[in-house]
């Protein structure tokens, strides 16, 4: 982060694919909506994390107007098929899992951070 900060670049990740995405999250993200590309500004007006303006696009997709309730249900036959294919982890696994496990043990806190959090919950 460090080197960011300083002027340097992120640079896409998985070759040719990964400039795909970038080449893609550039287009959504600035042409689309009017926004500076990462080209377009000088870091170095914009230290710490203070960030220039730039666009944001959300894309709300909503499932029962297109596949209706079999989009979970091929969810699902697509998530054992990766599966059977021998690929065990999956996106959001880890997520899933500390969930389950905060939700059956509570979350470990700090004595002190929860005293802090009730004084700030009073105010």
């Amino acid at each position: 982060p460090r080197a960011i900060l300083e002027g340097g670049a992120l640079l896409p990740f998985g070759g040719h694919k990964g400039s795909a995405l970038s080449m893609m999250v550039e287009l959504l993200a600035a042409a689309l909506t009017g926004g500076n590309f990462s080209f377009e500004f000088n870091w170095s007006d914009h230290p710490g994390a203070r960030t220039p303006w730039t666009g944001q696009l959300l894309i709300v997709i909503d499932p029962s107007k297109t596949a209706g309730q079999s989009f979970a249900e091929r969810s699902q036959e697509l998530v054992r098929q990766m599966h059977a294919a021998g690929l065990r982890r999956l996106p959001g696994d880890r997520r899933h899992r500390t969930r389950a496990k905060s939700q059956a043990g509570g979350i470990e806190i700090e004595t002190q951070e929860l005293s802090r959090l009730r004084v700030l919950a009073q105010a």
